[in-house]
């Protein structure tokens, strides 16, 4: 009620003035079939029947859509009905199958005479606003691999063998180095179906080189511990390893030993003298005639061995015998035969 004074008669004029209002509210349920909602990920809007877009939502992570009040006044009642429909805007991901469905909204309004509008809806296809997307098969792959490393030797193709096992030492992968020492595992292929409805999953492997039947060889020894994060998001999969292939190096190498003959008066090699290597089994594994300069021999296996001189050098007599062990390293063993004139 309004009173209005005229200021000429001194009368007073009462008006009523009516006030209603009545409220649409609009919710959309979003499921993704063989995916997993993160939230925010799929849009949706409502449109007049112009076909102008009134309101953009987004989804949240248990599916649930929630459009904006709309307000209805009692100027409204005699437009009545409104036409609305409500969709998904169809995205650019290949892996996802978008819901195409488009809901007609029809919303009458009634005056009840009370200050409420009576705010009816009717939607077609079913009465709810339901979206079904599908997660198609996505995938991604990632290679493992390493570097081989032969130390002072020439390399050949297919000359080492490396093992990849999952956490539980099952054996998943083998292969062998190229000749210019890179190995790879070749391709690793995720499915999302390997995730079992999870965002993430982690993915651990140990990498190891295969010791060889070479015995003259020094086998590197080391395990490298490799993980793979795979996550889904926004409709893709991703692969992340913790190792890059620079990361994964193995190094073998061989045996080196160092023999000197000397003259024990002047501490200096002493030439002439024929020397043999002979094996714990008696076996002559190294023949030489000594020099101004040690002899070096490589690859011998790890083991015992006897440094036998089979001639002295004119005017020395023969040296009596040297032991010695060749250990597994890649670092020089020196042996010394010294000799008295």
């Amino acid at each position: 009620l309004t009173a209005v004074a005229d200021p000429n008669n001194a009368t007073v004029t009462a008006k009523n003035t009516y006030t209603a209002a009545g409220t649409l509210k609009l919710d959309a349920e979003k499921t993704f079939k063989n995916g997993v909602l993160q939230g925010g990920e799929f849009t949706f809007e409502l449109k007049d029947v112009d076909g102008k877009v009134l309101q953009s939502k987004k989804n949240d992570a248990d599916g649930k859509v929630s459009f904006d009040m709309i307000a209805y006044t009692p100027a409204d009642v005699a437009k009545a009905p409104y036409t609305y429909t409500v969709s998904e805007v169809t995205g650019t991901n290949k892996n996802v199958k978008y819901d195409q469905t488009i809901y007609t909204v029809t919303v009458s309004l009634k005056d009840k005479g009370n200050g409420e509008l009576e705010v009816t809806k009717e939607i077609d296809n079913g009465g709810k606003l339901k979206f079904v997307n599908e997660q198609l098969e996505a995938e991604t792959s990632i290679e493992i691999g390493g570097v081989k490393v032969f130390k002072g030797q020439d390399l050949k193709a297919d000359q080492f063998k490396f093992v990849m096992v999952d956490e539980n030492g099952k054996t998943l992968r083998e292969t062998r180095n190229e000749a210019g020492g890179n190995f790879t595992f070749g391709k690793i292929t995720y499915k999302l179906s390997d995730l079992g409805g999870s965002k993430q999953k982690v993915y651990t492997y140990n990498i190891s080189e295969v010791k060889g039947s070479d015995k003259s060889i020094i086998y590197d020894k080391k395990v490298y511990t490799v993980t793979v994060i795979v996550t889904y998001n926004d409709g893709k999969l991703t692969a992340a390893a913790s190792k890059k292939r620079a990361d994964i190096r193995f190094v073998n190498d061989v045996t080196r030993v160092q023999i000197s003959k000397i003259d024990i008066s002047t501490n200096k090699e002493l030439p002439g003298a024929k020397l043999s290597i002979i094996d714990k089994d008696g076996k002559t594994v190294e023949s030489w005639i000594s020099g101004k300069e040690p002899h070096m021999i490589e690859k011998l296996r790890p083991g015992v061995y006897t440094l036998h001189e089979v001639t002295a050098p004119d005017g020395y007599e023969v040296a009596k015998d040297v032991k010695f062990t060749v250990k597994e390293t890649g670092e020089i063993q020196k042996v010394t035969m010294a000799h008295a004139p």
